[in-house]
């Protein structure tokens, strides 16, 4: 069973953030429990800490006070201690004590707080730590011993430390130099560093759920020999339906538990009224109709073949496009544990990639299944990364659909002038998504790393409910943000391609649709298309 986990989240709402910069963090706070409470295991726990506050609550400023040092770890406050991960955590952080902000306290002294609150964990759990800050408050001076004393004990309870900034923290950013040196020390010893402004969305992305696959173990038959690998699927689109924790108990208004089961009655179609159906009997699907079968007919039709994935031959890549591939992606990976076999697919990969080919195979995934072509298509490895190959189904003549058209050159006027041809160039140009001089890293629209909106939507929602109280807070940046840019052009974009289309619409004679008007502004544009083409 997978190890339970405690985690404690420090979120700074001190002075030096202001009201956008402490929603933010709170944003990305949320985020992080509200994952927890979702997906989360049963038996992890969760604490909620401010820092920066306007009030104190911590067990370390009460024995520090107690021993005549009241100035110490002031300006943190626990806002719920560490329990079962559940609701409250949610409530902690919708309640009005989250909004004691503008205070001031020492990233080292959070630190060594929430560390403090994870020593005394009774329960035998994965301990983790997450700051989130913008890291730009100064911290007092700092004492190597002690900082080096935390350290020790963070890496003897192999206690993990993430530090999630707002802005980029490097030697020369304009963060206080005390501040900035303890970050590059504990990113060099015990902590990881995560900059939220990398990616459209960060606070969404922390609230995204990380199926992990299991391999389905294969033998590739290549001839005469066999080489063992896994197989998992790459892509696999999520759902509402099966993202979320079930739960087959339901607790009613008076706090009592009854299970759920779901029964399911049978009746005829013609005679919906009638008694229920009790009798069974197997039956074909054959387009929308059930042909029913007996024992003869069912052993005709079953599949006696067993699991197997087996090397039909090789082709040139370009004769299997991607348009052509049929459902989900695979990687196909040698088994970890066998050193002939990587350097047997490694090889494959590697000779494959330097003659442009790709591998043919015929799959049987499960016994009985229906057997499927498949395209494996080498892909190099990389820096943590092996050799593999990317498995494509590949579809049968019944799968191919084809649309017939009209040759586009069969009139002069579907031929695009060069004025047009210019404008459609510039217009790409203009609305390219990489950054500037093709930067890549810098691109601005990455699907991977973006959150569905749906199943971000509705994981508000729900965290909203258990909160008891909605905060506008959780959702209004993602509205605002790259829900935004999933819904149309951005703006700046728009601003640079928007004369190249109104040129382009003009040439081709395309009327603008104003907004609450009938579709008839289509068809008078597409009667008027008809009638130049007829003169």
């Amino acid at each position: 069973a997978p190890r339970a986990e405690s985690l404690v989240v420090a979120v700074d709402v001190g002075r030096t953030l202001g009201e956008e910069g402490a929603k933010e963090v709170l944003r990305i706070a949320r985020s992080i429990v509200t994952h927890k409470v979702l997906y989360g295991g049963k038996n992890d726990s969760v604490c909620v800490v401010l820092f920066g506050a306007a009030s104190t609550r911590n067990a370390l400023h009460d024995e520090m006070a107690s021993d005549g040092q009241p100035d110490q770890y002031v300006n943190i406050l626990v806002l719920k201690d560490l329990s079962k991960v559940g609701s409250e955590d949610l409530e902690a952080l919708a309640g009005e004590e989250a909004l004691l902000w503008g205070g001031t306290s020492d990233h080292l002294d959070v630190l060594t707080v929430a560390f403090d609150v994870l020593c005394k964990d009774p329960l035998k759990s994965a301990k983790r730590i997450v700051v989130i800050s913008d890291f730009m408050g100064p911290i007092k001076e700092v004492d190597g011993d002690f900082v080096g004393a935390v350290v020790a004990g963070i890496q003897e309870k192999a206690c993990a430390v993430e530090l999630v900034s707002l802005a980029p923290i490097t030697e020369s950013s304009p963060h206080p130099p005390e501040t900035r040196d303890l970050v590059l020390h504990l990113v060099d010893t015990v902590a990881s560093l995560e900059c939220a402004s990398d990616a459209k969305d960060y606070a969404s992305l922390r609230g995204v759920k990380h199926p992990v696959s299991v391999a389905v173990k294969h033998g590739l038959a290549i001839g005469s020999f066999e080489v063992p690998v896994g197989v998992y699927k790459k892509v696999s689109k999520a759902s509402m339906s099966t993202n979320l924790k079930v739960s087959n108990f339901y607790k009613d208004e008076r706090g009592d538990v009854w299970s759920v089961k779901r029964e399911t009655e049978f009746r005829r179609r013609d005679d919906p009224d009638g008694s229920v159906v009790t009798d069974k009997a197997k039956a074909f699907p054959y387009g929308k109709d059930l042909i029913p079968v007996d024992e003869a007919v069912t052993g005709y039709l079953a599949k006696a073949e067993e699991k197997s994935l087996r090397v039909l031959g090789f082709h040139e890549r370009g004769e299997f496009p991607q348009h052509r591939f049929l459902g989900s992606s695979y990687a196909l990976l040698a088994d970890p544990k066998s050193k002939g076999a990587q350097l047997a697919v490694s090889a494959l990969v590697r000779a494959c990639e330097d003659e442009d080919q790709v591998m043919v195979a015929r799959r049987i995934a499960r016994g009985g299944a229906d057997p499927s072509l498949c395209a494996l298509v080498p892909r190099v490895g990389g820096e943590g990364i092996p050799d593999h190959f990317v498995m494509c189904t590949l579809p049968f003549r019944e799968d191919i659909r084809e649309y017939p058209f009209a040759s586009l050159n069969a009139s002069e006027k579907w031929v695009p002038s060069e004025e047009e041809l210019g404008l459609a160039g510039r217009i790409i140009g203009e609305m390219s998504l990489a950054g500037e001089d093709g930067d890549l890293s810098a691109e601005q629209l990455v699907p991977e790393r973006m959150a569905n909106p749906s199943i971000l939507n509705m994981n508000g929602f729900i965290a909203e409910k258990l909160a008891g109280a909605p905060n506008g807070n959780l959702q209004q940046a993602t509205r605002s943000n790259y829900l935004k840019t999933l819904s149309g052009p951005a703006e700046e974009i728009l601003a640079r391609a928007g004369p190249h289309l109104e040129r382009l619409a003009e040439l081709m004679h395309v009327q603008k649709k104003e907004e609450g008007e009938a579709g008839g502004v289509k068809q008078e544009a597409k009667e008027e298309r008809v009638k130049e083409e007829k003169d």
